[in-house]
């Protein structure tokens, strides 16, 4: 693997301290693609090879990485990939759906095998009401494939006997479920698999004119996505670490002073916006969405937000080791006029850690081969 550049950063490096090593993360200009097995349709994923150049740069093989806001679970693949060991934890229970597949990818043909034993054609009883929220995004006849397949998965896992293949189904089940072309169960979505609320997504049916009876077997598309992950060779080593769902404040299955590396992203402020971006994936997979909703932390003011940082930056100091690194990935966007980077970096401060480095870096744009530095600006801070 091609890992990125870092070179001296030129440009302001916000309101850091002018001594403060700054660097800047280059991209190469070949090979900026994901590798396959982190090309996953999940909301606002951080790029695979941000994680792995800290991951290769700051840890040894059989090293402890940690991630605290894992989100599609792209860190602990990335270490596994690596050769160390790994905690993911995420309050969302999509995260282990979305990881824990990946690291221990069935065979093609055992897939092929399981599609063909399962009932598809087993009828599902649904009440109206959600039978017509669930026709704003999907057509009759795909819609009754995705409940018998539903009920499957459900059953399985409610039994016991859910294994490795039946994982790795859901896991793709999951991830195509929706999008913005024909290569997903829905509808179109808005971009990215966002979702909607129903009459949100009616009115986008609207104005999309969508074909209501488009057929399609989903079969087709779990063994086309199937092939497409499985071209990766470089499989992760699935013993090698676990997926908690915890808060991040609270994550007592993490021993003290035993994480090498602590590299993760923030979450967003508005913590509803993320319920109503998981909703139908969570029902999917059969979680209550009001038990989710209670779960999260509010997360609706800087204050708020601030506070609650606090509380997960003392965490750290408990289970990192004397030395570990803590890096914290972060977008450039501004809070009241200062960069978000610099309010997370005094957090970390007050509550024990030391600045040693920041990292500046722009997501490539994949549509203009040419652009190597992208539009998307991200700061990574480096703590100790």
């Amino acid at each position: 693997m091609e890992y990125l550049q870092a070179e001296p950063y030129q440009g302001q490096s916000h309101g850091y301290a002018a001594d403060l090593p700054s660097w800047e993360l280059i991209f190469p200009a070949v090979g900026r693609e994901e590798a396959i097995i982190h090309q996953v349709a999940y909301l606002a994923g951080l790029h695979s090879q941000i994680a792995a150049w800290f991951i290769h740069e700051k840890t040894k093989e059989g090293e402890l990485v940690c991630d605290v806001f894992a989100g599609r679970g792209t860190t602990g693949i990335e270490a596994a990939r690596q050769g160390r060991s790994f905690f993911l934890n995420d309050l969302n229970p999509l995260m282990p759906i979305l990881a824990e597949a990946r690291l221990q990818p069935p065979d093609l043909q055992a897939i092929e095998q399981r599609l063909r034993e399962i009932p598809f054609d087993t009828p599902v009883w649904i009440d109206e009401a959600s039978r017509q929220d669930l026709l704003a995004y999907f057509s009759p006849q795909i819609l009754r494939q995705l409940l018998s397949m539903r009920q499957y998965l459900l059953m399985r896992q409610q039994t016991g006997s859910l294994d490795s293949i039946d994982r790795w189904l859901r896991f793709v089940l999951t991830e195509r479920l929706l999008g913005s072309d024909a290569h997903y169960f829905s509808f179109p979505t808005l971009p990215a698999g966002y979702a909607t609320r129903p009459e949100q997504q009616k009115r986008l049916n609207q104005k999309n004119q969508i074909d209501y009876n488009r057929e399609m077997q989903i079969t087709d598309l779990l063994r086309q996505r199937s092939a497409f992950y499985l071209q990766d060779k470089a499989a992760p080593n699935a013993a090698a670490g676990c997926c908690l769902v915890a808060d991040a404040a609270h994550l007592a299955a993490i021993p003290d002073h035993s994480v090498d590396l602590q590299f993760t992203s923030p979450p967003f402020l508005n913590t509803l916006q993320y319920v109503d971006e998981n909703w139908l994936r969570l029902w999917l997979n059969g979680f209550s969405e009001e038990d989710f909703t209670a779960r999260l932390p509010r997360l609706y003011t800087m204050p708020e937000w601030s506070a609650y940082m606090t509380r997960v930056l003392q965490e750290q100091r408990r289970f990192c080791k004397v030395g570990a690194r803590n890096v914290w990935a972060v977008a450039e966007r501004r809070v009241n006029s200062r960069w978000l980077d610099e309010i997370l970096a005094e957090l970390a401060i007050a509550a024990g850690w030391q600045l040693q480095a920041v990292y500046h870096t722009c997501l490539p744009q994949m549509k203009k081969r040419q652009n190597l530095r992208g539009a998307q600006g991200l700061c990574c801070i480096e703590l100790q």
